[in-house]
């Protein structure tokens, strides 16, 4: 943004292209817990979202800092350079290590399947009903 001026066409067709690769992107790591932990995939993506919002805390500060030292039009060029080399930089490992495949911690169901026991249905509305395998108070 910072290369574009003042040219306000250029400025609006660099953000356009800026927010359809977040997009499409974000659609891509986004179901990488779902294909390699279906059992954990909300806790995975929890912890992805922490992470990532390391960048809300990280940002500000540094930002301030680039800024109070070299000024407005050269400490916003720095800013979204080490922005663009933090992104590259972080999707190295991704696109090395990354697989769609199943992990073999993600079978954790198959030994739940053992403990399910079969519960009696109580009629509807009675609520202090005694199921079978209670003992009777005296």
């Amino acid at each position: 943004m910072t290369f574009a001026g003042c040219d306000v066409v250029f400025s609006v067709t660099l953000l356009t292209l800026s927010f359809t690769t977040v997009g499409a992107f974000t659609s891509g790591y986004f179901q990488t817990p779902l294909d390699i932990a279906p059992n954990f995939a909300g806790s995975l993506t929890g912890m992805m979202n922490a992470v990532g919002s390391l960048t809300g805390v990280i940002s500000p500060p540094l930002a301030g800092a680039v800024l109070k030292n070299m000024g407005a039009a050269q400490g916003w060029r720095v800013i979204f350079l080490i922005a663009a080399f933090m992104y590259f930089l972080c999707s190295i490992p991704y696109l090395v290590f990354a697989t769609a495949r199943i992990q073999p911690w993600n079978g954790v169901a198959d030994t739940l399947d053992d403990r399910l026991r079969q519960v009696p249905m109580i009629q509807s509305g009675d609520f202090n009903a005694k199921t079978d395998d209670e003992p009777e108070k005296s």
